[in-house]
């Protein structure tokens, strides 16, 4: 056996290897699968006082996959865009679009309508899933772009009935956040789930070098480039994450987390994904700036993790 040359190798704790077992599973899918399985019952994210179960976000996401896959017939590979928030909206849509084979494009929320342009001609993406706060900017650019299919939601939309009215109406007529757009073709989130759940959902088979995510990053160049992430990437890198992680927090009653924007890719593995490998409960924080909400989040939660990359 070659000796271990590696010098910081003797300063892990014991019982971490400087070795990376192979994962236990092949993609993404399997892996939330087995969460939705496993876990059912016991609440998966939080958001606005709402909260969702491992068992309705499994059958959120799969009536999501079904209605790009069956009711805009669109095949595996195709690329989606999203630009949302860290919201319920977002996982949901994240993981169906995974589930039907697809490939996620992040778009940041703070994107201009330039860089919205960009990275979509780029990516080639066919269909977006958009805040209709930023609605206005994709109007703008759209005749550039290879979308053919837009999903809306506003900020409520996945909230409990009296908190999606009572969310949506403040933000579009009292603080009149959402600027006039004009895109006939839209579709509003919540239609559609439902046009999704009328529809029988075909699981697709995703390997694991199969494309999960298209992330924009302008690192020092000042244009944004694609790093391009497999389901083996992604996997991997929460085998690497949850190998580190201590064992005492490796449990569902234990493992409360704070999810800040979720289109980092360090955010994607971290706190939609590897937090949800073991039952544990995401509180989605929609606006970390807001420094007075997220200290009252913390005060309410507790939470044992969080993270908050690059803002």
């Amino acid at each position: 056996m070659i000796e271990n040359t590696i010098p910081w190798d003797r300063h892990y704790p014991e019982g971490i290897s400087y070795r990376l077992d192979t994962p236990s599973q092949n993609s993404l899918v399997d892996l939330m699968e087995k969460s939705f399985a496993d876990y059912a019952s016991l609440p998966a994210l939080d958001c606005l006082e709402t909260s969702i179960s491992y068992r309705e976000l499994d059958q959120r996401s799969r009536d999501f996959a079904a209605y790009l896959q069956q009711y805009l017939g669109l095949a595996a590979g195709t690329r989606i865009a999203i630009q949302l928030p860290t919201l319920l909206q977002y996982p949901i849509a994240m993981l169906g679009a995974l589930r039907a084979g697809m490939i996620v494009v992040n778009v940041a929320p703070q994107c201009t309508s330039d860089e919205l342009k960009q990275l979509l001609v780029d990516s080639g993406a066919e269909a977006i899933v958009i805040l209709a706060n930023f609605a206005h900017q994709l109007e703008a650019i759209l005749p550039e772009t290879s979308i053919r299919h837009i999903v809306v939601t506003q900020l409520g939309d996945q909230l409990r009935t009296w908190q999606k009215w009572i969310v949506n109406a403040t933000v579009k007529y009292g603080k009149k956040l959402i600027p006039a757009y004009r895109l006939p073709t839209a579709v509003p989130f919540g239609r559609a789930l439902r046009r999704g759940s009328w529809q029988f959902f075909q699981s697709v088979p995703v390997k694991a070098d199969t494309i999960a995510f298209l992330n924009y990053t302008d690192g020092t160049t000042g244009v944004n480039i694609a790093t391009v992430l497999t389901h083996a990437d992604v996997v991997a890198g929460i085998e690497q994450f949850s190998s580190r992680f201590p064992l005492g927090l490796k449990s569902a009653r234990a493992l409360e987390n704070m999810s800040m924007p979720p289109t980092n890719a360090y955010a994607q593995a971290f706190n939609c994904l590897m937090v949800m490998k073991f039952g544990g409960r995401n509180v989605l924080v929609p606006k970390p700036g807001d420094t007075a909400s997220l200290i009252r989040l913390l005060k309410a939660y507790n939470p044992k993790t969080g993270t908050e990359p690059a803002f």
